[in-house]
């Protein structure tokens, strides 16, 4: 079986790489249809470094297009958590006073909610009693 054949599949020929063109340009290539590894096994070797080519070509057009899914989710800013004054007297060994005074004082950042209640970013809170 030749690697024409292989890449025959269904009237569908794997892009060589003088046909990455279309891969790089952005347009839609057809759907590809690659060849089992069982199929490849009937492969001459005198075509087997024009597969190897193709799927170098293959990978490197789409690599690009793995990197921009992965990246994706880090790029969407996440809201910090806010605890309770409870919260943070445990999380730092504090008494609950201990933790208002502070955040009266401004000495720890904190967020009003509502009319009296308070509510705390731990981080911002580790970081300010940390300096």
């Amino acid at each position: 079986m030749s690697a024409r054949a292989l890449r025959g599949g269904p009237g569908r020929p794997l892009p060589s790489v003088e046909d990455d063109a279309c891969l790089q340009s952005g347009s839609s290539p057809p759907p590809i249809r690659l060849p089992s590894p069982a199929d490849l096994a009937g492969v001459p070797l005198e075509e087997v470094p024009s597969l190897i080519t193709q799927l170098a070509a293959l990978t490197a057009a789409l690599a690009p297009r793995l990197t921009a899914i992965a990246a994706a989710p880090a790029a969407r800013p996440t809201q910090p958590k806010l605890a309770t004054a409870k919260e943070v007297a445990a999380a730092f060994s504090l008494r609950l006073d201990r933790v208002y005074e502070l955040a009266r004082t401004r000495s720890i950042p904190s967020v009003h909610v509502g009319e009296r209640a308070m509510r705390f970013d731990i981080e911002a809170v580790r970081k300010a009693l940390a300096s």
